[in-house]
Order: C-alpha cells, then structure tokens, then sequence
C-alpha cells in the first residue's frame, strides 16, 4: 500500500505548471495530485477497452465537437456534488455537465471564463480533432469498479502519426486518473487538470508545458470523508472521529481522536499512532474489520489488535 504523506488539505489554492513537480495541490477542496513518476504515486496500468468498450458517439470527422450525456454507471463524487452522467469533448476534455461549449483554447485551471466548462476533467486539452479517415477511435466502458474513457485523436493540422491516445479513470471513491499511452510530437500545448461546478477551485498539473510522456499516470484524489487521508490511500471510507468506547479508555487500549491521533488509556502510548498509520481507519471501523470481541468496544481497541491491523497494511 502506497502512502500519500504530506498531502492533507488546506485552505488554499494552488496551480501547478512546472514540468518538474509532478505533484501539487492541495486546491481549496483538498483535491491534490500527483503522478507515477514520484514516489508513492499511482502506477501506470493501461486499461485497454476498445474491444468491450461503447463508441463514444462522435460523428466520423468531428474538429470541435462535444458529445453525451454518457452514463457513468455509479454515482460519481467531485467537489461538493455527484454525477451519473458526462459530456466529451474531441478536444481532450470532459464536463460532467456542460454539453454545450467544444471549446479548443486550452487555458490554466481553475478559469472562470465563459468558454471554459465547468465541472472539468482535462486530460489533454487543446486543439484537437476526431477523425476516423485517420484511425481516430473513442470508447467508454464500466467494468463493474471503474469507468474508463480512452480516447485516441490527432491534433489540428497533423495527419501523420503519432497521435494521442489517452484515458480517463473514474472510481466510485472520486479518485481520478488520467492515463497516456502514446503521445504526438506538439507536447507543450495542452493543459491538463480538473476545476470545480463554479470554476474558481480547481489543480493544474501543467498548463503550456512540455511535461507528460508516454507511459504516464497522473491521479486526482481528495479526502471525501475529512479524515485527513486521502480516498487514493484511504481504506475505510467515511470514517467518523472520534472513537467513543461505549465504557471508557483502559489501559493498554486505544481510541481514534478527532485529531487522527490515536489517544490510549496509558500516557505513554498516547499518540504513538495515527489516522495514517490505519490508512484511514478509526478504531472502531478496525473492530468491525477484524471481528474483534465486545471488550474492545467497551475499552477501546488492544495495542496488540492495533498493531496487526497496521502490519497487515504493508503487506
């Protein structure tokens, strides 16, 4: 299990355009992101889906063209709503809700500018064209715990390959993941990034820049549930701080604390473990886990139940 340290939301927002980071955030949600490239972040996996997958229903020359809805197959967190349904665009991005621009001028994200979609997903937008005469496909599968887009275009006025092809990833938790199989020649013209419903919260991963390759995954996560763990690293979904032992703290036991540290009956234990250690789990979600006896419920969760739980994590 991979860990996301460092990374816990604060009230800010920040816009990364350096082809160097390859992690940023977080925006003012907690959204944060970063890449395969470094160390504890996601693993390039290509999920290949053009032989089970749906075509997305663009004409066979689409230059500026915006499809859908398209169903999700699940309800889909992002920001402070949820979403069944999405639009793509042949210019390399999705909206959740916006069928109506096929905006190609790529700009930094978060932009509150008319011609820029609300609810975004950018994997690789810029001015680029869907056309069939030169092999260009797009398709969209659930398969049955994600769904994926994958995309293959080429860009404006280039009809000799390479081309693009590139996908998105969505999971039920609101983990985003833009993926790049084969990339152009022309890197230093398309943002990639994500914004909000009113467009002034958003992550820029690079804007402009020759940054992605082929072979790259970038994800998008936040803490949907405020445990200060974010959903990517996340075992225990909506986890509620703090533990409250029906009786009391005893001893060598402990009890998740509305601060993500761990307090124990006994001081010098107090604090010696964390909401990270757990990878999100309070103790009272790890007691329901493990199948652990009544006495934990009443006291608190034992050191030694604490410590395996936490052991089986790096397994």
């Amino acid at each position: 299990m991979k860990f996301l340290h460092g990374l816990i939301a604060t009230s800010l927002v920040v816009l990364t355009t350096s082809a160097v980071a390859g992690m940023g955030g977080p925006d003012t949600y907690g959204y944060t992101w970063i890449d395969s490239d470094e160390a504890g972040g996601p693993v390039y996996s290509w999920v290949e889906i053009t032989s089970v997958g749906t075509p997305v229903p663009f004409a066979s020359y689409v230059d500026d063209g915006t499809v859908g809805p398209i169903p999700i197959g699940f309800s889909f967190p992002f920001y402070e709503n949820s979403f069944n349904e999405l639009y793509v665009s042949s210019n390399g991005w999705l909206s959740f809700t916006n069928g109506s621009l096929q905006t190609y001028t790529n700009q930094p994200l978060p932009n509150s500018g008319a011609s820029v979609p609300e609810n975004m997903l950018a994997p690789w937008w810029d001015d680029m064209v869907y056309d069939e005469s030169n092999a260009n496909e797009a398709f969209y599968y659930n398969d049955g715990s994600r769904f994926i887009v994958e995309m293959y275009v080429r860009r404006i006025a280039a009809f000799t390959p390479p081309f693009y092809r590139f996908e998105v990833i969505l999971y039920p938790n609101g983990d985003i993941v833009f993926q790049y199989h084969t990339l152009g020649t022309t890197l230093n013209s398309s943002t990639i990034g994500i914004q909000n419903a009113t467009k002034d919260d958003g992550l820029t991963a690079v804007f402009n820049d020759s940054y992605a390759h082929q072979e790259l995954a970038i994800l998008f996560s936040a803490d949907s549930d405020g445990d200060g763990v974010l959903n990517f690293d996340d075992v225990c979904p909506d986890t509620v701080l703090p533990d409250v032992p029906t009786i009391g703290l005893r001893g060598a036991r402990f009890a998740a604390m509305s601060d993500g540290t761990f307090d124990s009956g006994l001081d010098q234990f107090a604090g010696m473990y964390t909401i990270d250690d757990t990878a999100g789990c309070s103790g009272t979600q790890i007691i329901e886990l493990l199948g652990l006896g009544a006495g934990h419920t009443k006291f608190g969760i034992s050191k030694s139940a604490l410590e395996t739980f936490i052991a089986s994590l790096v397994d």
